[in-house]
Parts: structure tokens; C-alpha cells; sequence
């Protein structure tokens, strides 16, 4: 049943007619607006709705609509209006940008953004040959997809000398290929009047098995001032630049794509405190931490100011820390790193740390914990959203700021920690 309805908004003056009517599963709203279409807004909603009735309660097709004036509500012909066959990566840019026109500028889970889809889209399925198959033949199933899956599982990482982990296959297939597909099989998707989705058969990836996952091993943190010592006499051992790096990150509490991201001009020798201001997303250098903050002022002990920060910022050159090659260090380089970190303190300290780079920020952020420090000041000072529940909390998130008192009394509780440098 197609039914017109009028709201006039008493601000502006204006009138919109909404024609609506029940089509499938869906019910289509096409709006004629006298802000729009002037006095004639309510003639073309009569005559719209004159149209979709005569079609059968559906939308009318081009061809009838184009003698009445009322092509523009299908828009512009466009070239994806044509048929012809649509790769599953051409499937996946439509539903991107079909994201991005709707005002949905956050991608789905396990992506960040837009562009960080279009860099996993690149990596794993547009170089597969899955990535040039046709979204919309019948006979792309679930058996393609799960190929799809042990191959990006068998192979290495771009960049990397490692397989993908069961846990990182998963969020692809769910995040890159699934929701395109639950997307392509939808109404939404359908760009003909009748609302066809892209894909009339089955989503391939519905019945797709969820890869074995892998349960993380326990990882440790440093804890007292002789396993800080025994870990960056280990990571001395492997590698003088790495060490370096590894004492930083402890000492401030950085991600490793941010410590990797620090130039000179980030460090303030005098006041001992280096600024944040991009990191590594895994495509490519981004302003601010992963919290889209810019971080500033993090403190920093002056033994480490001293010993690793100085002569860096004497050197020059456009980074701080830079890998064997003498330019950033890659995933794969530093994963070798911290493998040979372990494995030294496995074989000549008193027990085993399995240490990973995440596990020196747990370590700074547990150390200050300890020392009674103020949560929402380790907030500020680590780059997390400060508490959101209940009135102090959201108050004290707001207003309460680091000092200089604030950072020079971290940097006493941390000295102690790196007096081996």
C-alpha cells in the first residue's frame, strides 16, 4: 500500500512529502521537498506514487520514469548500473565506498578505518586468486572462501617471515570478506529499481569453518630492578640499537610504533620529556597514538635522557632508533629481536621472562600503579581515555593535568630501575 506523508518544518517554511510503501522485506521512502523541488514537490509525489502503484507496489524502472521528469530519483546512471561481471575486490571498494557515502566513516570490527580496510583488502585478497573471481556467481561457495583461508594462513605476512595466526584469519574473513558479502546479499546493496542486491546467491561466507584458534602463551612483565637489569643486558647482547630501544620503551612506556616513529626534534634534553606524534599503522605514518590524542611531555629518566636520547639527538638523521639497514625497523626484524631476547633469558637467567614489546607498557603502567600514582595522570601520560563512569571520574578525566612536579616524580621512581645504563 503506497502512502504519502507531509511534515512541514515550521523553521525553514519548507514541506516534505515522504512516499512510502511496503516491498518485500523492506519499506523504500522517497522524499520530494519544497526546499528542493519548490511548489511542485507535492505534484511529484501524486505522480510518483501514481507510478509505483501502477508497477505493483514497486519501485518503477527507469524507462518509466524518465517521461515524467522523475529519473533524478534513481540518480545518475552509473557505470555500476551496468551489468557485467564484479570481482570480489571490486565487490569490496563498492561496499567501502557505499560505507563512506553513508556517513559510516569507522569500518567493521577489526579495522580501523577506511583505508586500513582497503590496505587488508590489497594485502590478502586482491593478490589471491579469489580477489578476481565473480561477487556474483552462484558457484563461489564456502569450499572457495576456506581456501581462501588456509592459503592467507599458510603463507607469510606481507613484510613478515611468519604465517597469519589463526586469530588474525578470523577477524579478515569476518571483517573483510564476510561483511562485504552480508552487504552484496542485502536490498541495500541492489542498484536496480527493484531493489536486486548485488548477489543473489548465497553469502559464501556463512558457512565457512572458524580456524582453530590459538590461545596466546602467558606473557610476563619486568617487575623488580634485577630483571630490568638481566633484560636489557640480554637485549645488549643481541643488539646495541635494540637495546636501546627496548630501554626506552620500558623507561616511557611507548608502543613500539611509536618509540620506532620518534625523530630529534620530539626530544626536549633539558626537560627530559620526549613529544608523541605519529606512529606506524601498518601502512604507513599516522599524526597522533592509536587513540587519535596527541600525546606530549612523557617523561623520561635522566639516566636514559642521558645515555640513549643525547647522543641521538647529536647523530641527527631523520629517526631516533633505526633498524640494521639504517632506516625504520620492520615487524619482521623486530620480531627476530625480541625471539633471541627471550631465548637469553630463558638460557642464563634465573627463570624465564616471555617478554613481548607490548609487555614493557604493561610493566610501566603496572610500576606506576604500584607507586600510588593518580590513574587519570598514567591516562595522560600512556595515551588512554581516561574513566567514563560515574561524576568524579568523568570530572577528574577532564581537568586533572600532569605538572612538573608530576613528571620529575616519576622520573625519581623509575631511576632506580635503569641505574645499569
Amino acid at each position: 500500500m503506497v502512502s504519502i506523508e507531509s511534515r512541514k518544518n515550521e523553521r525553514e517554511l519548507t514541506v516534505t512529502h515522504r512516499v512510502r510503501w511496503r516491498e518485500g522485506g523492506v519499506r523504500p521512502t522517497v522524499c520530494f521537498c519544497t526546499r528542493d523541488h519548490g511548489e511542485a514537490a507535492a505534484p511529484l509525489a501524486e505522480r510518483f506514487a501514481a507510478l509505483v502503484k501502477l508497477n505493483g507496489d514497486r519501485m518503477p524502472t527507469r524507462d518509466q520514469l524518465d517521461p515524467f521528469g522523475l529519473g533524478f530519483v534513481l540518480g545518475p546512471v552509473r557505470e555500476t548500473d551496468i551489468a557485467g561481471e564484479l570481482t570480489v575486490t571490486d565487490l569490496i571498494e563498492r561496499y567501502i565506498s557505499h560505507r563512506e557515502s553513508a556517513g559510516m566513516e569507522r569500518a567493521p570490527i577489526a579495522r580501523k578505518s577506511a583505508e586500513s580496510y582497503r590496505a587488508a583488502a590489497r594485502r590478502y585478497v586482491a593478490s589471491h586468486p579469489l580477489g578476481a573471481r565473480d561477487a556474483r556467481d552462484p558457484e563461489l561457495t564456502w569450499r572457495d572462501v576456506l581456501g581462501w583461508q588456509r592459503d592467507i594462513m599458510a603463507a607469510a605476512r606481507p613484510g613478515c617471515r611468519k604465517p597469519l595466526g589463526a586469530n588474525s584469519a578470523n577477524n579478515l574473513r569476518h571483517s573483510v570478506l564476510d561483511a562485504a558479502f552480508r552487504w552484496a546479499c542485502s536490498p541495500r546493496s541492489g542498484t536496480a529499481p527493484d531493489f536486486t542486491p548485488i548477489r543473489t546467491a548465497t553469502n559464501p561466507c556463512a558457512d565457512v569453518p572458524v580456524p582453530q584458534l590459538v590461545a596466546s602463551p602467558r606473557k610476563d612483565i619486568v617487575q623488580t630492578a634485577e630483571d630490568y637489569a638481566a633484560m636489557l643486558a640480554a637485549a645488549a647482547a643481541v643488539d646495541v640499537e635494540f637495546a636501546a630501544l627496548v630501554a626506552l620503551m620500558a623507561a616511557t612506556g611507548l608502543r613500539i610504533s611509536e618509540a620506532t616513529q620518534l625523530r630529534p626534534g620530539d626530544v626536549d634534553l633539558e626537560r627530559c620529556t620526549i613529544s608523541v606524534w605519529r606512529h606506524w599503522d601498518g601502512s604507513e605514518v599516522v599524526d597522533g597514538d592509536k587513540t587519535h590524542k596527541v600525546r606530549i611531555d612523557v617523561p623520561v629518566p635522566d639516566q636514559v635522557s642521558r645515555t640513549i636520547l643525547a647522543p641521538r639527538v647529536a647523530r641527527g638523521g631523520p629517526l631516533l632508533f633505526t633498524g640494521p639497514r639504517g632506516r625504520r625497523w620492520s615487524n619482521s626484524t623486530l620480531t627476530d629481536r625480541w625471539e633471541a631476547l627471550s631465548a637469553r633469558l630463558a638460557s642464563h637467567h634465573r627463570r624465564s621472562l616471555h617478554l613481548t614489546n607490548h609487555c614493557m607498557r604493561t610493566a610501566y603502567i603496572t610500576l606506576l600503579t604500584g607507586k600510588r600514582m593518580n590513574p587519570h595522570k598514567i591516562a595522560l601520560i600512556v595515551g588512554h581515555s581516561a574513566g567514563k563512569a560515574g561524576g568524579a571520574p568523568i570530572m577528574q578525566g577532564r581537568y586533572v593535568q600532569l605538572t612538573e612536579h608530576d613528571r620529575a616524580w616519576v622520573r625519581r621512581q623509575l631511576a632506580p630501575y635503569f641505574a645499569t645504563l
